[in-house]
Parts: structure tokens; C-alpha cells; sequence
């Protein structure tokens, strides 16, 4: 016989839940609607050069002429006289990633890091590349000479979509570097920016402080003026900068990190400490003059020293499709449930406000936290018609937590919820007991104490990838990410295509797109919540009450975004539109009065129905769990604004 529960618990906004008192939600959705995702075969594009290791890339698709595609890679040349040698190759496609041709080495010194690429106007393509000093090499004595041998940022510019290059521009170098360029017809059109991480001198404190830097060029590439920077308090740290976007209306945003005030890019301690730091968005509307103030997205709770590849975010933009147009999605990885996983935020109204971060990835954490998976290395891209692909490199299957399978799911309703994820290709990053290991080796002296020290250990990206990785967007809406894995014994880089079979829809369903979103006008009230352990079936009585001025005239439906649990598996038993986890619709319509729910009042009950599978046991402790169920929603129906009668108007 199953056990009743017997309590009321309303959330504005209509999440519900039932439970009292939860604590911060640690699971993830794993009942998913099945977008089609088809795969194209997997390219090796670095099979010119197979016993070189290829590690973080990043790449660009030209929305303007489909089936060109670029992707640049960090490449380790294996040089046996230095310590540590980096280079760049950037690889280009005019087939939609059937074939591949290397156009770009980048080789000028003794670490040409970061890869940045971008497509620009008509056939130019926009490269940067990180230029360390060569240790061998002395400063040019020259002060107006363009400093060859110091440390630099270097601009390469292809005028013919991507298959020759010059060096277009070089100026002070910056940390972990992103470009992009305005393509649209507005008042900084052609204009090309460029943002990293880097410093600048403290007035106020002494020293120096950490600041976001941004370059911008009004001659295609040729020049580029700045910096204009923005500064952070004193005892925070920026902590990875995001790839940025333009807006149809000219605005750039970029995204970042930001520690808080007094904590570090490590955690002090899991599962208990807090996050410690911050994911923003900052935008600049004046052509890369000034910034504006940055908008925190979400708190972001991260650990350096767990995976390089659990750091860095990604920013894309609906590059103007009719539901989504100008929609800001970031996507990062965060620990969660004591491991790191995928997560994405949305904002509607160009950075302003930001939903909820919903989590991407949709394997159950482990019931023994702190061991995995970590999930790493995420891309979010967004096609002309408004769908979202999320790639990211996946663990789920790497018991030892060190491999990797690229993974995607995908979008139809704005990030509202994603699908369930498929595997991008057969072939997976594995480190087995006759996988090489690559080392590299850095040497130091000692003046304090007369020494000269040296050490030789793993490289900084053998088992995270690197920084960043790939998601080329192509012109005719197909996606193809880039990423590296070793099966051949050697990290090399690798494309597929992605085709995503769905048509994006304002609310996630064609019946809700002319509807309101009334969910801050509308709660959910639940009663008589009952439990039968046996079965796993849990029932609870809702109705619909209005919290506003407002009415709200039917139909009324409310659709599940989140369905999370940190005991078992959840599934809805009852929706209307026969969907089992996210994307879930129960329609209120028949519970509402004369098919309206007037202002203050309340629906009829109906009964909402789940299942919760794979019970796992009660543990006692500090990190009690006891969220048996977890629903965030939206409501939609039409919204009828009360008019003040004594001037005539609509109360907004």
C-alpha cells in the first residue's frame, strides 16, 4: 500500500515540486523528446599530417556561402631542441566538410596559440593567432619596428574565402583571444572586434587588475584601435572568456567569467563549498568604443585543477530566424551533482534578462558523487531557421573518466529544452595501457636559492582537449562540429555533419506559439500528493490560481521544461501530448471557469500522474538528498490586461 503525503506547496511561475524545503536542485532531466539527429560520415581533417597531436580548435561556417567551413588547431610539432612548441593550422572546406585542405600555418614563433577564426563580408575570412616570444630570440631593439620577437596578437586575413593569407595586423597580446565581425547593414557594418583576457593598471589599488580587453578595426582588418577595457573589483579574477556575437541591431556581446570577491578558480573544498564564481555577458553598442556594464547569467561553480576542459563557455546568437531572432544562448560547463555537466542559458531580450540554466547533457549522475563523469568542452551553434545544436566531448562511457565521445543534443524551442543526446561518431578519445603518453618539460632558475630546476610531466591538454572546441554553423542550416580524439593512437582532428530533422517553434509546440506566456501572472497549487513506493507512481492534485490584476482566457497549458530527481528516474504518466520528460503539455482548459481564469481566482483540480524508477536508498548526511520530484514550466494562454478606467489605459 502506498504511503500519502499530505501538504500544499505553490511556486510562482508554476514550478512545482513535491517535496518541502528542497535544497538546491543536483540532478539533470533523462526523459528527453527524440529530435532526429542524423550524422554525417566522420572526416579526418588533419589526415595530411597523422603523427602530429592536434589539440584545441575552434571553427567557422560561412552563412553566406554555404559548404565553406574553416577550423584552426593548436598542432605540437614535436621539436626535439625546445621544451614546448606550439603552431597553428587552420584547415578550410569549400564541400560542406566532405574534403578538407590545410591554407594556414601559423609558425611564427615559439607558441602560436588559441586559434580564432571567423568568416567576414563577401570572401573574407578572419584568423588570430597567440604569438609567444621565442626564448632564443631577443627583443627588437626598435621601438617603432612592429615587435616580431616579443609576444603578440596576430591577425591573418584570407580575401578569397579561406585558400591564401597575409598578415593583416599585431598588436599586445591577450589571453585566450576570440574574433568576430558585423555582417549586418547597420551603423557599424564591417566593423571586425576583437576580445581577451588581459590587464590593465589600477588607479585606485596599485598594481595591476584583471579586465576584459576589446580591439575593434573600422578598415576590414587593417588596423585595429584600443583597447577598451572593463575592469572588475579588487579580489575578483576574470576566469575564461567566452566567444562572442553581433546582433542584427550592430550591438557585440561577449561572454566571461568572473570569480567572486575573495575565492579562486579551484574550490576550496566538495561537496559543500558554494559556487565561486560567476558566468557573464557584456555588450558593447557603440562599435567597440566603450563597454557596457555586464549582466550576470548565472552563479558557476567550477575547479581548475579538475579539468582545463571544464572552464572555458561558448556565446551564439539566432542569426535571425522568425520565433528566435537576436536570442543569446551561453552554454558552459559546471559542477553539478559533484561533477562537471553541460549547461545553457537563454536570454530573449538581448542580454537584459537570462532563464534559468537548464542542463544539456542527460546521462544520470552516479549515486557516489565526486568521481564523474566530467563532462567537458561544450559549443552551442544556432542555424537560419532557429534551431540549437550543443555539442560537447562526453564521459559517460569512459569508466576511468579520461576518454571521451563527442556527444550533441538539440533545440526546437529557444533552450527551453533539449533533446536526447546521440553519439556524433563510432570513434572515441580512450587511454589505454598502450596509449602514449605526451609529455612536456619546463625548466626554472632559482635565484634565491642558486638553483636551476626542471620538470617533465604531462601535457596541459593530453586529457582535456585543450580550451575550446568546434561547431561550424554552414549557410544552409546543416551543423558540423570539430574535435579531436586519438583513435588512431594520435590525437587528431575530425568533422561530421549534423543534420537536426525539426522545425523550431515559439514555446516548443505549434498549438502554444500564439499563446502568452503567462507564467509570472499564474501559480500552481498542489494538494493530496501521494507516493507508492512499490510502484514508484506518484499522483498529485493541481490547480491552476491567478496571481495578478490580469485574467487569462483559455485554453491554458502548462509544459514541463525540467523534470528532475535526485532519488530515482522521473517520468510524466499523464500529458496531454503524450510526451514523458521535458516538453510534457497537460491542458488546464477543461478545469477553467466559463474557459477563463479571472483575476485572483482559482481552476478546477486535475491530477498529474509520474513515475520514479530506480529508487536509490536514503544516505544521512551533510549532502542529504531527498528531492523525490522537481518540475519547472512555463504557462501559456491569452492574457487580458486590466484597463484603469480613470485615465483610459492599459495597466502594463
Amino acid at each position: 500500500m502506498g504511503m500519502t503525503y499530505r501538504c500544499v506547496a505553490s511556486v510562482l511561475g508554476a514550478g512545482f515540486l513535491v517535496s518541502a524545503l528542497l535544497p538546491p536542485l543536483r540532478a539533470q532531466s533523462i526523459h528527453r523528446a527524440k529530435i532526429p539527429i542524423v550524422a554525417g560520415p566522420t572526416v579526418q581533417v588533419s589526415k595530411d599530417f597523422p603523427t602530429l597531436v592536434h589539440a584545441e580548435n575552434l571553427a567557422a561556417g560561412d552563412l553566406q556561402h554555404p559548404g565553406r567551413l574553416i577550423t584552426c588547431s593548436m598542432v605540437f610539432p614535436g621539436d626535439g631542441y625546445r621544451s614546448f612548441v606550439i603552431h597553428q593550422y587552420c584547415y578550410v572546406s569549400m564541400d560542406s566538410g566532405k574534403t578538407w585542405k590545410t591554407t594556414l600555418k601559423a609558425t611564427e614563433g615559439w607558441e602560436d596559440g588559441d586559434p580564432a577564426p571567423i568568416y567576414g563580408r563577401g570572401d573574407d575570412v578572419f584568423v588570430v593567432a597567440l604569438v609567444a616570444r621565442e626564448p632564443d630570440q631577443p627583443k627588437d631593439p626598435n621601438p617603432d619596428a612592429a615587435p616580431r620577437h616579443d609576444s603578440n596578437t596576430v591577425v591573418y586575413k584570407s580575401a578569397d574565402g579561406g585558400n591564401t593569407w597575409t598578415e593583416s595586423a599585431r598588436f599586445e597580446f591577450i589571453d585566450r583571444e576570440f574574433i568576430n565581425v558585423d555582417t549586418t547593414t547597420g551603423p557599424y557594418a564591417g566593423r571586425v572586434y576583437l576580445v581577451g583576457q588581459g590587464s590593465v593598471r589600477d588607479i585606485f589599488q596599485g598594481g595591476r587588475s584583471a579586465s576584459l580587453k576589446m580591439w575593434r578595426s573600422l578598415d576590414n582588418g587593417k588596423t585595429f584601435l584600443g583597447p577598451a577595457a572593463a575592469t572588475y573589483p579588487a579580489g575578483t579574477e576574470i576566469c575564461g572568456v567566452g566567444t562572442g556575437a553581433v546582433l542584427s541591431d550592430g550591438t557585440f556581446v561577449s561572454m566571461f567569467g568572473l570569480t567572486k570577491s575573495g575565492r579562486k578558480q579551484n574550490l576550496e573544498q566538495e561537496p559543500t563549498a558554494e559556487p565561486n564564481a560567476e558566468i557573464h555577458v557584456i555588450a558593447s553598442k557603440d562599435g567597440g568604443e566603450t563597454f557596457n556594464k555586464s549582466t550576470k547569467v548565472a552563479d558557476w561553480k567550477i575547479d581548475r585543477q579538475r579539468s582545463e576542459g571544464g572552464m572555458l563557455g561558448q556565446l551564439a546568437v539566432d542569426p535571425g530566424s522568425k520565433a528566435f531572432k537576436d536570442r543569446i544562448y551561453v552554454v558552459y560547463p559546471e559542477i553539478v551533482a559533484e561533477r562537471v555537466q553541460i549547461r545553457l542559458s537563454a536570454s530573449p531580450d538581448k542580454g537584459k534578462t537570462w532563464s534559468k540554466p537548464v542542463t544539456v547533457n542527460d546521462d544520470r549522475s552516479p549515486e557516489k558523487g565526486g568521481q564523474g563523469p566530467d563532462h567537458l568542452l561544450p559549443s552551442v551553434g544556432v542555424n537560419k531557421d532557429g534551431v540549437v545544436l550543443v555539442s560537447w566531448y562526453d564521459r559517460r562511457e569512459a569508466k576511468d573518466n579520461l576518454g571521451w565521445r563527442l556527444r550533441a543534443a538539440a533545440s526546437l524551442d529557444g533552450g527551453e529544452t533539449f533533446s536526447e543526446s546521440v553519439p556524433v561518431t563510432d570513434g572515441a578519445n580512450a587511454y589505454t595501457p598502450s596509449t602514449n603518453w605526451d609529455i612536456t618539460g619546463t625548466g626554472n632558475i632559482d635565484d634565491k636559492n642558486g638553483l636551476v630546476s626542471f620538470s617533465v610531466g604531462l601535457g596541459l591538454f593530453f586529457n582535456s582537449g585543450g580550451h575550446t572546441t568546434g561547431l561550424a554553423v554552414d549557410g544552409d542550416g546543416t551543423f558540423h562540429p570539430t574535435w579531436v580524439d586519438n583513435r588512431t593512437g594520435v590525437a587528431q582532428l575530425w568533422s561530421a555533419s549534423l543534420k537536426v530533422d525539426g522545425v523550431a517553434v515559439k514555446h516548443g509546440a505549434t498549438d502554444l506559439s500564439d499563446l502568452d506566456d503567462v507564467s509570472k501572472a499564474v501559480t500552481l497549487e498542489l494538494s493530496n500528493m501521494k507516493f507508492d513506493r512499490a510502484t514508484g507512481a506518484v499522483t498529485v492534485s493541481a490547480r491552476l490560481k491567478s496571481a495578478s490584476k490580469d485574467s487569462v482566457e483559455g485554453p491554458i497549458k502548462v509544459r514541463v521544461l525540467t523534470l528532475e530527481s535526485d532519488l530515482g528516474v522521473a517520468e510524466v504518466t499523464n500529458a496531454d501530448n503524450g510526451e514523458h520528460g521535458t516538453g510534457a503539455i497537460w491542458d488546464f482548459t477543461q478545469q477553467l471557469t466559463g474557459k477563463q481564469l479571472e483575476s485572483m481566482k482559482q481552476s478546477e483540480s486535475r491530477i498529474l500522474t509520474f513515475l520514479v524508477k530506480d529508487l536509490r536508498p536514503l544516505r544521512p548526511g551533510r549532502d542529504f538528498k531527498r528531492s523525490l520530484l522537481t518540475v519547472d514550466s512555463h504557462v501559456y494562454g491569452k492574457l487580458h490586461k486590466v484597463k484603469d478606467e480613470k485615465n483610459d489605459q492599459t495597466v502594463q
